[in-house]
C-alpha cells in the first residue's frame, strides 16, 4: 500500500496535477528580495560593461599617438577594473554557493515531508508535497547551474588578469594588440553577466507569478 501510495505521488505530483501548497511569507519576501538583488547586480554589471567599452575605446585611440605614460595608465585603469571584477565574482560565487545549499536543504526537507506523509496515510498531502519535492529538486539544479556560470566566469577572469600581468609594461605593437584583445575578452564576457541577470530577473518573476496563483488556489 505504501509503496503504491508513493508511486502514485510521485506520477501525479511530479506530473503538476497537484494542488501545490501556497508558498509561505518567507518564500514569497525572498522571492521579492531576489528580483531586487538581480536588478542592482544587472545595474552593476551594466555599469561594468560600459567601463570597459569606454576603456576599450580610450585604449584604441591612444595606440597610436600617445606616449607610454598614457599607455601605462590604461593599463593600470584596466588592471584596477579586473581586481574589481574578481572582487565581485568572488562575492557572487559564495552567494550561489549559499543559494546551493538553502535549496539542498529544503529539497531534504520536503523529502522527510513526503515520507512522513506516506507513514500517517495522508494520500493528499503525499502527493502535495512530492510535486513541492520535485519543484525543490528542479530548484537545486537550476541554482547548481548558476553557481556553475559564476565559477566560470571567476575563472575567467583570473585568467584574463594572469594573461595581462606579463603585457602590462610592454608597448611594443604586438603586445599592444593582445592587451586589446584580453580587454575585448572582458567586455564580452561582462555582456554575457548582463544577458544571464536578465534571464535571472526573468525566472524570478516567473516565481513570483506562481506564489500569487498558489496563494489564490483552494487549500
Amino acid at each position: 500500500m505504501k509503496r503504491s501510495l508513493i508511486i502514485s505521488a510521485l506520477v501525479f505530483g511530479l506530473s503538476g496535477s497537484a494542488i501545490a501548497k501556497p508558498p509561505t511569507p518567507r518564500e514569497r519576501a525572498d522571492n521579492r528580495l531576489d528580483v531586487r538583488e538581480d536588478r542592482r547586480e544587472l545595474s552593476n554589471d551594466r555599469w561594468d560593461s560600459h567601463r570597459l567599452e569606454k576603456l576599450l575605446q580610450d585604449y584604441r585611440a591612444a595606440l597610436s599617438k600617445a606616449p607610454p605614460a598614457v599607455i601605462k595608465n590604461l593599463d593600470d585603469r584596466f588592471q584596477a577594473e579586473l581586481a574589481l571584477e574578481l572582487r565581485e565574482s568572488r562575492v557572487e560565487v559564495a552567494e550561489k554557493q549559499q543559494e546551493v545549499n538553502e535549496a539542498r536543504r529544503e529539497k531534504n526537507e520536503e523529502r522527510r515531508e513526503v515520507i512522513k506523509d506516506v507513514v500517517k496515510g495522508k494520500p493528499i498531502k503525499t502527493v502535495r508535497d512530492a510535486k513541492d519535492l520535485g519543484d525543490d529538486k528542479s530548484d537545486l539544479a537550476d541554482d547548481r547551474k548558476d553557481r556553475a556560470v559564476e565559477v566560470a566566469n571567476l575563472e575567467a577572469k583570473r585568467s584574463i588578469r594572469n594573461r595581462f600581468q606579463p603585457l602590462s609594461t610592454r608597448t611594443d605593437v604586438a603586445s599592444s594588440n593582445q592587451k586589446i584583445g584580453l580587454i575585448e575578452e572582458a567586455l564580452g564576457l561582462a555582456r554575457r553577466e548582463v544577458d544571464q541577470d536578465v534571464r535571472e530577473i526573468r525566472e524570478d518573476r516567473r516565481e513570483i507569478r506562481e506564489d500569487r496563483r498558489d496563494t489564490r488556489q483552494p487549500d
